[in-house]
């Protein structure tokens, strides 16, 4: 028995050691469509890098609509997040910096999956509590959610000027992050 309790450990262990052993999943590197650990390849035509993004429109805390075609020519991180969710709430703050720092040339919009254990006056407390400042939108009914695909969160597209998603991120970031796949859009358009 304790033999196999070992086994079943290094077993584990091995399998881990191949989920985490490096960034590069796919072959592919170049920014457009390969996966790296914290992303996936897209399944469904919004999802994909290289495929054009939808632009559903959805309504702010204050009730403006917006879509993503009102950014077109600029740069957007869009991001689908909920104020229950851990992993959203450590990378908020990460995307209020960027914002900060990028918001004249790079927009940050935050798509709230408001529905179930969210509702607009939760969303709205959790925004004035850190201080947001970038627009967040309301996906009452999930429709934004499955357009683009979204099965966890946080979930990030990086979207470049055309409205072509370059980049998907699945997982929490850091502000670092954020820079260097913008950098990454960057290098690869030239």
């Amino acid at each position: 028995m304790k033999r196999f309790l070992i086994g079943m450990a290094a077993l584990l262990f091995l399998l881990a050691a191949f989920e985490f052993a490096g960034e590069k999943i796919s072959p592919k590197d170049s920014g457009e469509g390969g996966a790296r650990r914290g992303e996936a390849p897209g399944e469904t035509p919004g999802e994909k890098a290289g495929g054009k993004a939808p632009v559903l429109p959805l309504r702010t805390l204050d009730g403006t609509e917006l879509s993503l075609a009102d950014f077109r020519g600029k740069k957007v991180l869009l991001n689908f997040w909920a104020s229950w969710c851990s992993p959203c709430r450590e990378e908020i703050p990460h995307l209020q910096k960027f914002y900060r720092r990028h918001g004249g040339e790079i927009a940050v919009l935050a798509v709230n999956l408001t529905f179930g254990k969210e509702n607009p006056e939760t969303v709205k407390k959790f925004v004035e509590d850190h201080g947001l400042t970038f627009p967040v939108l309301l996906d009452r009914e999930g429709k934004m959610m499955k357009e683009y695909g979204v099965v966890g969160i946080p979930t990030s597209f990086f979207i470049d000027e055309k409205g072509m998603i370059r980049r998907k991120y699945v997982g929490p970031m850091k502000e670092k992050d954020m820079d260097k796949i913008f950098r990454q859009m960057e290098e690869s358009s030239e």
